[in-house]
């Protein structure tokens, strides 16, 4: 069943949802599990060298990822993904793609993020 709740205590949502979308503007962010999750938190930069493919949908094709979320500040060429994986040894198999796909990864890092911190993540210069 779906119940729509819209809630700027998000403590109290993570107590009574098992996922949850989040949205800006009318726009779909991310739809996340906050069930026991691996995830992880990349930093891209995306080199003229890729070929056009972003780090979004090179991760979305990887057998170890589950969901990707992505975040990008205005004016900025850095963007932040929010990755919930289906394995926890997948970290290097992701770094290898990003650097085999010709992005420039800056940081990787495992994440327990509860679900205000990932939302102020995904919306944190969003709104200029």
């Amino acid at each position: 069943h779906t119940i729509v709740i819209t809630s700027h205590i998000l403590s109290e949502i993570e107590k009574v949802a098992s996922r949850v979308a989040i949205l800006l503007d009318g726009r779909l962010l991310a739809v996340h599990d906050l069930g026991r999750q691996t995830a992880i938190r990349l930093r891209t930069r995306q080199s003229s060298a890729a070929g056009g493919e972003t780090v979004d949908a090179l991760l979305k094709r990887l057998p170890a990822v589950e969901t990707v979320a992505s975040s990008q500040r205005d004016g900025d060429d850095i963007r932040t993904h929010h990755v919930v994986l289906a394995s926890r040894d997948a970290t290097s198999e992701i770094a290898r793609a990003v650097q085999d796909g010709g992005h420039d990864l800056l940081e990787i890092c495992e994440t327990t993020t509860n679900l205000e911190g990932l939302f102020l993540e995904l919306t944190d210069g969003a709104r200029a």
